[in-house]
């Protein structure tokens, strides 16, 4: 029951494109609109809060945009996090029981 023509996921660029449009939408929707700040501030109201909790929505689209462009060019890092150390499970499963059984 495929519902999607064409398969295959949606490219990081468009997808952050598309994210970017739609959330600075709601942000512009949410200065405009009357009732939805406090008076002379950015604070929301009661009713402000539906949009105004949604403010970080544009840099999930543009750090989208930016990881497609970045894997683009060949800039991005082969694997985020490789300079990390191997995780040690020997510990883990070994540690004494600190009730002493």
């Amino acid at each position: 029951m495929d519902s999607v023509r064409g398969g295959g996921p949606v490219p990081a660029a468009v997808a952050g494109v598309a994210v970017t449009a739609f959330s600075l939408g709601t942000v512009g929707l949410y200065l405009r609109t009357p009732g939805m700040r406090q008076e002379g501030s950015l604070c929301p109201t009661e009713q402000g809060i539906a949009l105004a909790k949604d403010v970080w929505l544009p840099g999930t689209g543009v750090s989208l945009i930016a990881e497609a462009r970045a894997n683009s060019t060949g800039h991005a890092p082969e694997h985020v996090g490789s300079n990390r150390l191997p995780l040690r499970t020997d510990c883990m499963t070994s540690a004494p029981s600190a009730l002493g059984s």
